[in-house]
């Protein structure tokens, strides 16, 4: 009892003179366990670059508080209080962490500690107040389980290279991975470059399906932002199809995974906006699963959503999205009839008889259609027609896509 108890009064000492800034010569020449263990991205409670609302929603009760680091690069603690516009009301309140000559506070020179975790700890030890109102550190949120150290990740050589950043094959615990990952200069540059690639990340996390990549993180925690996904063996079904030759029942069996992933998608109110054979994937089975969802967007309810981006899919676009209408779940109907368009050719480029993207707006608009592919069956080729006629309302969804292949596919 007597050795627990020295210990026990060794242990409030030696934190009592930590919390006052000393350090002992052994300390001050290595990294302690405990030191290491005051690492900020090593806390529960830290979230990293993601946004601020993302984050801040999190917080449910009066007192809930978390540490991010927002678009200037700068420590923020985050904090559920009292609305002072209305005290039956709660509302995040939002602390700059000032760092000056090594040593951080939640108000210039007063409180300060040598690291941000000691700074959090000290706060909510001592229950200071950061209001008049009562407010203090009560309940740390820890960041949600999909949000990855960027320590844990391993990355190799470059699968593939895109606008948003490249795609590497990786490695995260023991496992390997394929990593999406956001350029530096996006991130500099565009701020909205890193929301819409969170976004992405977050849009992921929420769905499951055996033809839809599986999404396993997002490492967050510092720059440069990574999504983590399941590595597919066999990369991007254009590729497949360049290099091997297929039959025709497997080829309709491709088409019909597409179209299963995309109707989990449409039943959970997303439209793709990028569907291409380029941006499905392969796996060891040759089953086929949905990925990239760089352009995705929810739909709440039959909300239509209006595009605005200024990277477009010509070739794979469809017709009303050229005269700026609304952007539907029809549309992406269009792109998975140019996508089956392309299983059937061998991932050949649509139109590839017109070298400008413009020429091809104008042919489409004038009611120029993909011919049928030499290995296509007539009615793999009806089906291919129906996702092309020009009011989106009289093309099918995915679900009655689904039950066309169906009929057409072979059994194994």
């Amino acid at each position: 009892m007597k050795k627990g108890w020295e210990e026990q009064l060794r242990n409030e000492l030696k934190s009592t003179l930590k919390n006052a800034g000393y350090r002992s010569d052994d300390e001050s020449n290595e990294d302690s366990d405990e030191e290491l263990a005051d690492r900020l991205q090593d806390q529960p409670y830290f979230h990293g670059i993601l946004p601020r609302n993302q984050s801040v929603s999190q917080l449910i009760q009066k007192g809930d508080y978390l540490v991010r680091i927002n678009e200037q690069g700068k420590y923020v603690l985050s904090i559920l209080c009292t609305d002072p516009d209305n005290s039956s009301k709660l509302k995040d309140g939002h602390f700059f962490i000032h760092e000056r000559n090594q040593m951080y506070s939640l108000q210039p020179d007063v409180y300060s500690k040598p690291s941000v975790h000691e700074l959090i700890s000290f706060y909510k030890r001592q229950k200071i107040e950061l209001r008049d109102d009562g407010t203090r550190l009560i309940r740390p949120i820890a960041r949600p389980d999909y949000i990855i150290n960027n320590d844990d990740v391993r990355t190799f050589d470059t699968l593939g290279k895109g606008h948003f950043g490249q795609v590497a094959r990786g490695e995260f615990r023991g496992k390997p991975v394929a990593v999406k990952i956001l350029h530096e200069s996006s991130t500099a540059q565009n701020a909205q470059a890193r929301k819409n690639f969170i976004n992405e990340a977050l849009l992921l996390q929420q769905y499951k399906h055996k033809n839809i990549v599986k999404f396993l993180g997002i490492a967050a925690i510092h720059d440069p932002l990574m999504i983590i996904m399941e590595l597919i063996e066999q990369g991007s079904l254009n590729n497949y199809l360049k290099n091997n030759e297929l039959r025709v029942p497997q080829l309709i069996q491709m088409c019909y995974d597409i179209a299963k992933g995309m109707e989990y998608l449409e039943k959970h109110n997303i439209i793709h906006r990028d569907l291409a054979a380029r941006n499905c994937l392969v796996d060891k089975k040759n089953r086929i699963k949905v990925a990239d969802f760089g352009l995705s967007r929810c739909l709440q309810s039959d909300e239509e959503y209006f595009c605005q981006i200024k990277e477009i899919p010509i070739r794979w676009w469809a017709v009303e999205v050229f005269s700026n209408a609304p952007y539907t779940s029809k549309s992406d109907v269009w792109s998975y009839g140019i996508t089956i368009w392309e299983v059937f050719s061998k991932a050949d480029t649509p139109y590839s008889h017109i070298p400008l993207n413009h020429s091809v707006i104008d042919a489409v608009k004038h009611g120029e259609r993909l011919k049928q592919p030499e290995k296509c069956p007539s009615k793999i080729y009806t089906i291919m027609i129906t996702c092309w006629t020009v009011d989106p309302k009289d093309r099918p969804n995915f679900e009655r896509l689904v039950e066309l292949l169906k009929k057409e596919k072979p059994l194994f």
